[in-house]
């Protein structure tokens, strides 16, 4: 019952980890200033909106929206462990507003998980590690789209 299906499922997430830290090494960790940061420029530009990126530690201008990213992780997750079948992932917290973000006024931090729709063998994968950054691109840019769409549509 419940004490076998958490035993397995720890097992299954031990093999999911093995798994994932033999794709790490060829997962390029630039991909989400690289990818991500530039497909979210590229799409409120299309909108109308000029990013300006900043560092943490600088204070903002004035804007007409206000974003915040803590990028979290991306790669590699196993969505079937039976047949071995992996899946482009990123996750990561935002925080929006057409106000600046500071303070009292901070909103909630928001969390975001986004999968490839397709599936790949975890086989497949490592024989083929070519492969391996275009599936993460894809991900990424889903994520910076998706990301994008609602944060103007809540903020106009």
């Amino acid at each position: 019952g419940l004490i076998g299906a958490g035993i397995q499922s720890g097992m299954e997430s031990s093999a999911d980890a093995e798994k994932r830290a033999a794709i790490y090494p060829y997962v390029a960790e630039q991909a989400w200033r690289d990818v991500f940061i530039a497909t979210m420029t590229d799409t409120l530009a299309e909108k109308g909106l000029e990013p300006v990126w900043i560092d943490a530690e600088a204070k903002p201008g004035t804007a007409d929206i206000y974003l915040v990213l803590y990028p979290g992780q991306f790669g590699f997750r196993m969505v079937d462990t039976t047949s071995l079948m992996m899946a482009a992932f990123i996750e990561f917290e935002a925080v929006y507003s057409s106000k600046p973000i500071s303070g009292k006024n901070r909103p909630e931090k928001e969390r975001f998980y986004f999968t490839d729709k397709s599936q790949v063998s975890y086989g497949q994968l490592l024989e083929d590690t070519a492969g391996i950054n275009p599936r993460i691109e894809a991900v990424l840019n889903l994520a910076a789209r998706r990301l994008t769409n609602k944060v103007v549509y809540n903020t106009r």
